[in-house]
């Protein structure tokens, strides 16, 4: 079991079930509706604890209900909250239009701001997982010091991440390509990037280090009524396969990434059981 930290926000999604796929122009109706935690830092944190390891959630939630009844979800899902950080203001709900292939698509409230996430001083983890844009940068010392730092690709502009290995999808970076993604990967993580693995969907997981690719296929295609999370199930996964390697390479990576696809169909298959939904 590895000690991991992760850093990432907790959002309180309502989730409309569609009746059909969204199109232009179209009239729909959603048949269920619930409000929910999640977020890249709840999905991975929790994803990670049900793989078996210890988790650290560095986060920040307003000060309200909201936020406090998020704490206690965390808690007794076993994730230590010692460094969540509560701020003033009122927790936004994140809209969340989910269609019956499981594709979702997000919606922010224009006046969303999502408040910096303090770094724990001390350096005592085996990984850290960053899927944050901004975040003291007093902590920086103290990721540099780990053994492992992974990173969700920023979608915005972003804070410099000390990370060896970023994680990102096709999906959200198209249409650029391996190789033009990867001065990208080296600008966020202020040339420490090694190793770029992006995902694809169904189709297979690239791998390169700026000089050279591979590609680990996806064993079967997930035909699930919610892909939610995904994307963090399968950080995780890569995360949780890499803890405790004292150097990568290609076949490591290939093999960690073969290993975080097969952990992603577990945790979505029986979502039910090992990720059930928090519901607020």
């Amino acid at each position: 079991m590895a000690r991991i930290l992760v850093l990432g926000h907790v959002h309180h999604d309502r989730v409309w079930r569609l009746d059909r796929p969204l199109v232009s122009g179209a009239r729909l109706h959603w048949q269920t509706r619930e409000t929910r935690l999640g977020g890249g830092g709840f999905n991975t944190a929790s994803a990670l604890r049900s793989l078996g390891h210890d988790v650290v959630l560095a986060t920040a939630l307003t000060d309200d209900a909201g936020g406090h009844a998020a704490i206690a979800a965390l808690r007794r899902l076993g994730i230590d909250t010692r460094h969540v950080r509560l701020v003033a203001g009122e927790t936004q709900l994140v809209e969340i239009l989910l269609d019956p292939e499981g594709e979702r698509t997000i919606v922010f409230s224009a006046s969303h701001v999502r408040p910096a996430i303090r770094v724990p001083a001390n350096a005592d983890f085996d990984a850290a997982y960053i899927n944050a844009r901004a975040y003291d940068e007093a902590g920086l010392a103290a990721l540099e010091s780990l053994p492992l730092v992974v990173a969700q690709f920023p979608l915005s502009q972003a804070m410099p991440m000390p990370a060896t290995v970023v994680v990102g999808s096709r999906a959200d970076l198209a249409p650029r390509a391996a190789p033009d993604l990867w001065p990208a990967a080296e600008r966020v993580t202020g040339g420490r990037a090694e190793w770029l693995v992006l995902t694809d969907g169904p189709g297979p997981v690239t791998v390169t280090d700026g000089r050279s690719e591979a590609l680990a296929p996806v064993p079967r295609r997930l035909d699930l009524p919610d892909m939610t999370g995904a994307g963090d199930c399968f950080a995780a996964g890569l995360v949780a396969a890499l803890a405790g390697r004292s150097a990568l390479d290609m076949g490591l990576l290939l093999e960690a990434a073969g290993e975080a696809n097969a952990a992603t169909a577990r945790l979505l298959a029986d979502r039910d059981r090992v990720l059930p939904p928090v519901l607020l």
